[in-house]
């Protein structure tokens, strides 16, 4: 590999550049034109960045929580419902449904608990904390976007309106 300098990549309209001395990790390879990065360090960067391996237990959690509540976001705002849910409204709602699924009492130690709009944003309903539940995937799977009477006629079950979408 021929030692260029950056001045002479950037005139020559070269992406990389070889200086033949080693980066501050101690690889000795090319470094992009943009900013100057070792290739391999850009390699161990991207390879290692957001991945559930390289994170403890409770990063991942966070991660997938602001996740989740992103997408509810982006899927309301979508479909005009606006509104915005609280940051633990997860933990909000499993305490008010002492830790069981809205419909079939499940425990949701036992599952990963979906968040579910309790008035579907297809139908209208609004991502705020007062429309959201905690159900297991089978019964959040099940209730799909019906209406919230429709379901429960359908299942035989009639809520108990306690506030927050716990029964």
């Amino acid at each position: 590999m021929k030692i260029t300098s950056r001045a002479e990549a950037k005139e020559a309209g070269l992406p990389r550049y070889f200086t033949g001395k080693p980066c501050g990790k101690g690889h000795v390879t090319e470094r992009f034109l943009s900013g100057g990065v070792c290739c391999e360090c850009n390699r161990d960067r991207n390879r290692n960045s957001g991945r559930k391996e390289n994170m403890t237990p409770e990063a991942y959690a966070r991660y997938k929580e602001r996740v989740n509540l992103h997408d509810h976001k982006r899927q309301a705002q979508k479909l005009g419902g606006g509104g915005e849910l609280s940051p633990r409204i997860k933990r909000t709602l499993y305490e008010a449904q002492k830790g069981q699924c809205v419909y079939c009492r499940i425990s949701l130690d036992d599952v990963t608990p979906h968040l579910d709009h309790i008035m579907p944003l297809a139908l209208g309903g609004s991502n705020t904390d007062d429309n959201v539940q905690l159900l297991c995937a089978t019964c959040n799977t099940r209730k799909g976007s019906a209406h919230p009477a429709e379901y429960e006629a359908r299942i035989g079950r009639v809520r108990q309106n306690t506030g927050k979408g716990a029964p």
